[in-house]
């Protein structure tokens, strides 16, 4: 059995990522699949799985890290958040290789 998505992860639901991380799982494991029947081995494995479910663990667990990170900065009205958090969001417009890299790991590439 494999979960995917909300089934296999729950992370905040700021700015909608939960579903981009589902796709991200089904893609993974597509490609995981693909590569096992080219070369004729068990896409069912459960190393082959276990391997998948690292990966796709990995990139989950930043993905739900920062999201949390982004709603305590943005949800909290303690004096240094609201300093930094209209900075942060200015800097990351301003510098293209963070606005890039930022929006590259919320589409998954």
């Amino acid at each position: 059995m494999v979960l995917v998505g909300d089934a296999a992860h729950v992370v905040h639901p700021l700015a909608g990522q939960g579903v981009n991380l589902g796709l991200r799982d089904v893609s993974a494991l597509l490609d995981t699949a693909g590569r096992a029947a080219e070369s004729g081995a068990d896409i069912g494995a459960p190393a082959r799985l276990a391997r998948w479910n690292r990966r796709r663990r990995s990139d989950n667990t930043v993905s739900a890290h920062a999201f949390d990170l982004i709603d305590r900065i943005y949800s909290n009205d303690a004096p240094l958040p609201v300093m930094v958090r209209g900075h942060f969001l200015g800097i990351a417009g301003r510098v293209p290789p963070l606005n890039r890299a930022l929006w590259r790991h919320a589409a998954g590439t």
